[in-house]
């Protein structure tokens, strides 16, 4: 007799409130801090400000480091600094503007050789099962750099 492997289902709530032209108060549930988000420059919006798109772009790179860890950890993969720089190239398909493409590059510090073919096999998998990167219809490159300490 096959066992049925069972999957959980999660649901993530917040609310956001209009406190000015092109500027919106998002308050998210159990406590969290109130982020403050408008629309950038290139849309009529403002410096200084994170918009919906830093947002995009901190939840790619954000599931990338949290789903490295994840499989860091049950991999047993011994690093000491993990720091990605992220890009995402907005362009516009004839019909409206999106995400075209988004580039991660992680450098990820480890002690030996070993570790290293390690860290790559982990970010390989970070990049495969990211909830974020698989739930979009944005290409996703992650192009990792482990360095020795």
């Amino acid at each position: 007799m096959e066992i049925k492997k069972t999957f959980k289902s999660f649901s993530y709530k917040c609310r956001i409130t209009k406190k000015a032209l092109r500027i919106g108060e998002v308050d998210f549930a159990e406590d969290k801090p109130t982020l403050i988000v408008a629309s950038p420059p290139e849309f009529k919006g403002y410096a200084g400000i994170i918009s919906p798109e830093d947002l995009f772009l901190a939840s790619v790179s954000a599931c990338t480091l949290m789903t490295f860890e994840s499989f860091a950890e049950r991999m047993n993969v011994a690093f000491s600094a993990y720091q990605a720089d992220a890009e995402g190239l907005v362009e516009h398909d004839g019909e409206k503007y999106r995400f075209a493409k988004v580039w991660i590059k992680p450098k990820i510090t480890v002690p030996n050789e070993e570790m290293r073919a390690k860290a790559l096999e982990a970010l390989e998998k970070a990049h495969k099962y990211c909830l974020v990167s698989a739930s979009l219809n944005t290409r996703v490159e992650v192009e990792g750099e482990v360095i020795i300490e």
